[in-house]
């Protein structure tokens, strides 16, 4: 290598790894400290990277999207990875602060990658929640998944009045439990974990659970009005819920939701969005429609709304499964319902992308076990135990509570925050599974081509002209939904405008091109003294592909 090439590589690894030296690669960051880091790793990779402020939450946080683009910066198509949706999950953020990591390191000496981001463009939204996330590092810790939206939640005409109080000094907002004779809650028989009361538990003793508080504005009430907020993961369009105070008051309604989707909404060339939540739609895939193509369309027409994945997409989601499963082996845990209003679903019903969805980390269940059952907090204590990660419970402290003079009120039971983050030993192969993953949708996306041009003289001036389209990537260039929807765009194939058209269109549109490689043909013919002829293919997904023909 030349002393002209491998003097900008050294100072972009100097720069890189000043910017790494600040704090190790496998702990858990706080927002200011991966905004910095952001902007020194797209500083250092700038030929291959930039980055754009979304917008800034009510506490002043930024909201930042990086494009890695390679050195082909022509228009190609993307995928988008979005971090910190669930507020209270930072290890879906570390995730993404990896990948740019990693794509920022190996760039430059993994002729794979780098022939990789020659044909795509990846996008990453490291937290779209930063509001939430910060309540990890506060002191007092407590679980939150709101952003920091001042909201009425009694309804009394102030806000934020009743929030969580750390009454034992800990600097943990844990759990709080009253003994109560008409309680809902007892203690579980062989754990010691809070679970709820059966028919069976008349006998035993019963306990009221609130978190850790007093009832701060004399309402009767403990931690009815805390601060906070919206959970953005309830505030998009898809079967948002109004009734739901946590949603917004309505869809979009908060700034950085309508970031996330102008975001997508302006890059068209996004078909591909890969988000982080409960609702794991790789390994317990969305009920997808048995009735293919216009039945369908009817049914939906009478409902007025598109409830289930078209069948066409639904065996596209069979093959990214596999590849998921192949990558995270072994997954076996509890899975949760998934909220109304939520990202993934509406990236999938209402903008027309592949959506594909899943929990950062969840504690995993003991194949061994055979007395498992349907309590996840069981299930967790036992987690806790096998793994020697014991010490995130918290032994049952009894204290004196002054809204609760003559009952027994203690403290304790898990940590917040835990049960939804990887302990920071484990995140290094959680972000190794997640860097294949990635790589592996990418290596997936369609990749439009002119597979030939053929041209006939049939008299002096008369030509017919044949321009076939390949699709050589394994996915489709548009989803079914995408086609019906008409969000995303289509193929529009343009003859030269100075021939004389004798059949065929000035332009044709291909609004879907399966892949494995599909072609289609579109044919003109013309009439023209031109010896050669100008062919152009256009899409705002895979840019401008021009050819000169001779005649």
């Amino acid at each position: 290598m030349t002393k002209k090439f491998m003097l900008p590589m050294l100072i972009t690894f100097l720069l890189l790894q000043s910017a790494l030296s600040e704090s190790d690669l496998y702990h858990y960051h706080t927002s200011a400290q991966n905004e910095k880091l952001v902007r020194q790793i797209t500083q250092s990779s700038k030929d291959i990277m930039s980055y754009t402020v979304l917008t800034k939450t009510d506490s002043g946080k930024e909201i930042l999207a990086v494009e890695i683009t390679g050195q082909n910066h022509n228009t190609k198509p993307a995928i988008l990875l979005v971090g910190g949706l669930e507020g209270y999950e930072l290890t879906s953020v570390e995730i993404c602060m990896d990948i740019l990591k990693h794509i920022s390191t190996h760039y430059s000496h993994d002729p794979s990658l780098s022939g990789l981001l020659e044909t795509c463009t990846i996008y990453i939204i490291p937290n779209a929640n930063p509001d939430a996330s910060a309540h990890f590092f506060d002191s007092p810790r407590s679980q939150r998944k709101t952003n920091n939206l001042p909201v009425d939640h009694d309804l009394d005409g102030k806000t934020d009045e009743d929030g969580f109080n750390d009454l034992t000094g800990d600097g943990m907002i844990a759990m709080m439990r009253i003994k109560d004779l008409l309680g809902a809650w007892t203690i579980h028989q062989n754990y010691p974990v809070m679970v709820p009361c059966t028919a069976e538990d008349s006998l035993t003793e019963r306990y009221t659970m609130h978190f850790e508080g007093f009832d701060d504005d004399g309402d009767g009430w403990l931690n009815e009005d805390v601060a906070g907020g919206v959970d953005l993961d309830k505030n998009f369009p898809y079967h948002f819920e109004f009734s739901d105070k946590e949603a917004g008051t309505y869809a979009v309604s908060q700034k950085e939701s309508k970031a996330l989707a102008d975001f997508i909404f302006s890059h068209p060339e996004i078909l591909l969005v890969y988000s982080f939540s409960d609702d794991n739609n790789l390994l317990t895939p969305w009920p997808a429609s048995q009735n293919a193509g216009p039945e369908y369309m009817d049914e939906v027409q009478k409902k007025g709304v598109i409830t289930k994945m078209l069948m066409e997409d639904a065996l596209v989601m069979e093959q990214l499964t596999k590849k998921y499963r192949k990558i995270f082996q072994n997954m076996d845990y509890f899975q949760t319902e998934k909220n109304n209003g939520n990202f993934a679903e509406w990236v999938y019903y209402q903008t027309g992308r592949l959506s594909v969805t899943t929990p950062a980390w969840r504690f995993s269940l003991d194949p061994a076990d055979s007395a498992r059952c349907k309590n996840k907090d069981i299930e967790y204590y036992k987690w806790l135990q096998r793994s020697g990660h014991s010490g995130k419970v918290l032994a049952w402290q009894k204290i004196e509570h002054p809204d609760f003079p003559d009952q027994v009120v203690e403290i304790g039971g898990f940590l917040p925050n835990f049960r939804q983050n990887a302990p920071e030993d484990s995140l290094k192969p959680i972000f190794e599974r997640n860097r294949l993953l990635v790589r592996s949708l990418c290596e997936l996306l369609p990749k439009i081509e002119i597979a030939d041009i053929r041209t006939k003289k049939l008299h002096d001036n008369i030509h017919h002209v044949d321009i076939l389209i390949t699709n050589k990537g394994a996915l489709a260039t548009s989803t079914e939904i995408g086609r019906h929807l008409r969000w995303v765009p289509k193929i529009r194939i343009q003859m030269d405008s100075k021939v004389e058209i004798f059949s065929g269109k000035n332009f044709a549109l291909l609004d879907k091109i399966e892949g494995n490689g599909e072609t289609r043909k579109v044919s003109w013919l013309i009439k023209t003294n031109k010896k050669s002829i100008t062919l152009k293919v256009h899409s705002p997904v895979f840019g401008d592909i021009t050819k000169e023909v001779t005649l």
